[in-house]
């Protein structure tokens, strides 16, 4: 008897009556409940097509594919941030090791600074002590001179000399101790006249050493050379022989020349440095930058060469750099000559008096360049200051040594003192400073 069977409502297909699940397209096959049974609302029964669950294993498969595929790549990933993270962190505390050291540095640092403010205050408190102290005895030295009825007023000059020399910078007790003494040592020179030759001969040495340090300071070293001191009361001159120099006693005790000035000696020693020859404007030269070099070393402000007595007053000068001409007036020997352009220069005189007063043009010039001014419709508003005029002129001197007897007239001297200018000075205006200090005097 063959097996009874039905159709699957979903795919058609026969299956036998029992059968309660489709075997061809699995689907479940609904049941009549039996009869006098109420429904069972508590089961539900899904049915699912063949191509939703084709589909779900396939999207299953291909999200199973992605997720070992992330894995792979971002796990890689991962771990080489996880690296990178290490790495940082190592950095971060190795810089912060870094700055710790650097607060600790600059604390040291701070410390020193505190240490170098704490002591620049104590410098500055013994500089002020210092200063009170050379104070004290230029006033008693001034004192002293204002009782002589004002003939030695040179001695004012003479301290402030040696307090630029001395006093240039911060001094140690020991450096203080030797400029009071040598202070105190030159008020000797505020004595009517010098009678012991022993006591200029010293005065004259220690200046001679002062102006080989001053021609050292630019490269020319000398030996300290032999000074002779000549007693005769009417040896009215002091000189450089070729190998010594000769002073005169009557420049510290005579009648017309005194009291002693240092600036005399820086002039005659400075011609030890070179011998250009001694004739004509070439004379003039050679005296003209002795006299520059001779107010460079003493820097007293002056800008005089040499003392004269006066009969009835204060020394005066015997060549004045600032205003040739004006040096001296004085009954012994008149009016100062000199004249300051070279519109006034003086022809070659016999007894060679000419050589002294051209050298007054070239002096001029000298001033003018170095501290400025106006002169024969000249202006100068700025000259190039005493330190580089003391490195110009030391620099033609220096230039001029390998010239032996050489006849350097003044316009030579000018174009050698122009063109070493602006070899020296890389200022402009300075260097039209020295153009026009002589062109001033007509050069």
């Amino acid at each position: 008897m063959p097996t009874p069977t039905k159709s699957c409502s979903f795919c058609k297909a026969k299956i036998p009556a029992e059968a309660i699940r489709c075997k061809y397209c699995t689907s479940w096959i609904e049941q009549p409940e039996p009869e006098g049974k109420a429904p069972d609302n508590a089961n539900v029964v899904y049915i699912l097509d063949r191509g939703l669950v084709k589909f779900g294993k396939f999207a299953t498969a291909i999200l199973a594919i992605f997720l070992v595929v992330g894995i792979y790549v971002w796990g890689l990933d991962l771990k080489d941030n996880q690296k990178n993270l290490k790495e940082t962190e190592k950095e971060v505390r190795t810089t912060r090791d870094e700055i710790g050291k650097e607060r600790e540095s600059i604390k040291k640092d701070k410390d020193q600074i505190d240490a170098i403010k704490n002591e620049l205050l104590q410098i500055q408190k013994e500089s002020l002590a210092t200063a009170d102290g050379v104070k004290a005895i230029v006033s008693e030295l001034e004192e002293r001179a204002k009782s002589t009825r004002g003939q030695f007023d040179w001695i004012t000059v003479t301290i402030r000399q040696e307090i630029v020399r001395s006093f240039s910078s911060v001094l140690s007790a020991d450096q203080y101790s030797k400029l009071e003494n040598s202070l105190r040592e030159r008020s000797a020179r505020t004595q009517n006249k010098l009678d012991a030759p022993d006591e200029v001969l010293r005065l004259v040495q220690a200046d001679v050493r002062t102006a080989l340090e001053f021609y050292k300071r630019y490269g020319i070293v000398r030996a300290t050379p032999e000074v002779k001191i000549e007693t005769n009361p009417n040896f009215l001159n002091s000189y450089w022989d070729g190998s010594k120099l000769v002073y005169g006693m009557a420049f510290a005790n005579g009648d017309i020349f005194g009291p002693y000035d240092p600036t005399v000696v820086f002039h005659e020693i400075t011609h030890s440095l070179f011998s250009i020859a001694y004739v004509g404007q070439s004379s003039s030269v050679a005296e003209s930058l002795c006299d520059v070099i001779a107010v460079l070393i003493a820097r007293d402000g002056t800008w005089t060469i040499g003392k004269l007595r006066h009969p009835n007053g204060p020394p005066q000068a015997l060549r004045s750099l600032s205003a040739p001409g004006t040096a001296y007036d004085l009954p012994t020997l008149g009016k100062d000559p000199q004249v300051d352009h070279l519109s006034q220069i003086l022809a070659k005189t016999a007894n060679g008096e000419d050589t002294h007063i051209n050298s007054g043009i070239l002096n001029k010039a000298a001033y003018l360049l170095t501290k400025g001014g106006e002169h024969h419709g000249v202006t100068i508003k700025n000259g190039i200051g005493e330190e580089n005029a003391a490195k110009l002129y030391m620099a033609v001197i220096t230039k001029l040594m390998s010239q032996k007897e050489a006849t350097i007239d003044f316009a030579t001297l000018r174009n050698l003192v122009v063109r070493t200018a602006a070899e020296l000075l890389p200022d402009q205006q300075q260097q039209q400073a020295v153009v026009d200090g002589f062109r001033a005097v007509g050069l």
